[in-house]
């Protein structure tokens, strides 16, 4: 299995339209926080350094165009390079895919494929408010992956704004509980 994750971390075995995701190394990163700042650089190589702790995750949240995508994805390909599954999903595509799955009948697989990821990185958290539906959906994710597999969470919204874009205020809780909680 390692092996052929390495193999598709190889420029020529990728897509194009993925291949500029392997620009996003660690080392990249590093160098990037430290045009920032000295706490910048600090907090990034500690997050590097560390080994990820499946019952745990990371909020992180700044204003548009600072460089929170890079970071997540940056994370991202330091998972994989250590041979962690990984998957970056935008809300709102994974909430049409939970929506096209449950019409296909692949509802269940995709849940399961969720839950087995090492690490989920879900990017524009926050970006419109959702549905109670999608606020259920949401939930389903979250619930199932809560203490199992790390999730980075990348949102330009504050955390004390999450309650009021999660749709049902019951599920606002639930999801909020099993998040924030449980990051650093």
């Amino acid at each position: 299995m390692l092996q052929l994750l390495f193999y598709f971390l190889k420029p020529k075995h990728l897509p194009r339209t993925h291949q500029k995701y392997l620009e996003r190394t660690p080392s990249r990163l590093i160098h990037w926080s430290e045009t920032i700042g000295p706490n910048t650089a600090e907090l990034v190589k500690k997050i590097l350094d560390s080994r990820p702790h499946p019952e745990q995750g990371y909020h992180y949240h700044r204003a548009y165009r600072c460089g929170k995508n890079l970071l997540a994805c940056a994370l991202g390909n330091a998972a994989c390079r250590k041979g962690y599954s990984t998957r970056y999903f935008r809300v709102p595509r994974l909430l049409t895919d939970l929506k096209m799955s449950k019409g296909d009948g692949t509802y269940s697989k995709l849940l399961h494929q969720l839950l087995k990821l090492d690490l989920l990185i879900l990017d524009d958290w926050g970006l419109t408010p959702l549905s109670a539906d999608e606020g259920r959906e949401i939930l389903e994710v979250i619930e199932d992956r809560n203490h199992l597999s790390s999730t980075i969470i990348v949102s330009q919204l504050p955390i004390e704004h999450w309650h009021e874009i999660l749709g049902d205020p019951t599920v606002a809780d639930a999801i909020l509980d099993r998040l924030v909680h449980n990051a650093h």
